[in-house]
């Protein structure tokens, strides 16, 4: 639930406010599905830099929700970073369709995430709601690390 706005607070420190928080899996179970979607519709080179750029934000929203340590954050933000601008790159100069990008930032995705997340709720001395749903995203990326380790070949 979204913190609501006291008198002369401004949207950016209620946004800061939000984005604190932690053990948020509700927003990240929405950004597992939306970012299996654009896996799967990921067909041409933009659509891939955006499905590129959509798994590393979840991942990096992953790991800040669950509070993994600052160097798994530092080294994930570095792929996503490095991974991103390789897509992008790779649509400037025109190369050939290659999900490799896509396949590493997903990849990552999947088998960091679902790790930091059991950490999480190992860690906590109570089950919450949002920590159920911290297992649903594991079953989640359970189901994507299967494919992108398993593509099934297109038409």
């Amino acid at each position: 639930m979204m913190p609501t706005r006291a008198p002369g607070q401004s949207r950016r420190s209620l946004l800061r406010e939000a984005l604190a928080r932690t053990d948020d899996f509700g927003v990240a179970l929405v950004l597992i599905l939306i970012t299996i979607t654009a896996f799967a519709a990921a067909s041409t080179p933009a659509t891939q830099l955006v499905s590129v750029a959509l798994s590393g934000g979840t991942l990096l929203f992953v790991l800040h929700t669950a509070e993994a340590g600052r160097r798994t954050f530092r080294v994930s933000a570095l792929i996503v970073t490095v991974a991103v601008i390789g897509a992008a790159g790779a649509i400037l100069v025109g190369a050939a369709e290659d999900s490799a990008t896509a396949g590493v930032v997903g990849l990552a995705l999947a088998v960091i995430a679902p790790v930091v997340i059991l950490q999480r709720i190992a860690r906590s001395p109570t089950i919450t709601f949002r920590l159920v749903l911290g297992a649903l995203s594991i079953y989640l990326l359970v189901g994507l690390a299967y494919a992108y380790l398993f593509p099934s070949s297109r038409p």
